[in-house]
């Protein structure tokens, strides 16, 4: 798979979605589940392949998932404020130890 390549690993509509990539030498997996709920559903997010220095990856997968709200109702969420997220949600996740 070419770096700038991401392709669909799994789409079980409405329960499982995953992508695939890579970043740096690794494959890098984000899958998405969904759980039924009483009131709704439950998300679990599991990316694996992460690399180290891709530390911040918590923190912008928390401020992408924050979109989720506006995205439900039509709304786009600016780039500027997804990265606004991003930056203040970085100081809450600890570093990924090699």
């Amino acid at each position: 798979m070419n770096k700038d390549e991401m392709r669909i690993t799994i789409c079980e509509p409405p329960r499982t979605f995953a992508l695939a990539w890579t970043i740096g030498p690794k494959e890098s997996l984000a899958r998405f589940d969904l759980t039924p709920e009483a009131d709704g559903c439950e998300l679990t997010l599991t990316h694996s392949g992460v690399p180290i220095m891709a530390a911040n990856a918590r923190a912008g997968w928390h401020a992408l998932l924050e979109a989720l709200p506006d995205a439900v109702e039509g709304r786009s969420t600016p780039w500027e404020l997804k990265t606004a997220r991003e930056r203040a949600l970085r100081g809450i996740y600890p570093g990924l130890q090699a």
